[in-house]
């Protein structure tokens, strides 16, 4: 059985948790999750950055709203932040390479890139990591 999300009525319902609990970061969260689903992209920011608890996942929500729509160099610094934190993010290294990319900075681009191949490569050839 398909669950069918009903993105109005969960707006609402994470908006009146707002109304009532204005510092209920959770349900900000969880709104901006329901309108980045429904491609608000804008409004998804607005309530990510509401509730931003600068951590990975936070700095994911909000580099994924901001590519999409189109704010490369603000992406490009959530994913900065991301690599600050982890210097071996596989995945941050390699959105932030498509994104200089796009931007026109091939150099930084295949800076990151190489980067990101070499912690793949040391990855791959350390045999501890085949016990994780």
């Amino acid at each position: 059985e398909n669950l069918q999300i009903n993105y109005p009525s969960a707006i609402e319902d994470f908006t009146s948790a707002i109304e009532i609990y204005p510092d209920y970061i959770y349900a900000y969260w969880r709104r901006g999750d329901v309108k980045f689903d429904l491609e608000d992209y804008q409004g998804a920011l607005t309530d990510y950055l509401r509730c931003n608890f600068n951590n990975v996942d936070s700095y994911y929500k909000i580099a994924l709203t901001r590519e999409s729509v189109k704010d490369y160099l603000e992406a490009i610094k959530e994913y900065d932040r991301i690599i600050e934190i982890n210097s071996e993010d596989v995945v941050a290294l390699r959105k932030r390479a498509c994104l200089k990319s796009n931007m026109n900075d091939f150099a930084g681009s295949l800076i990151d890139n190489h980067l990101a191949d070499d912690i793949i490569q040391k990855r791959n050839s350390d045999p501890l990591n085949l016990l994780l």
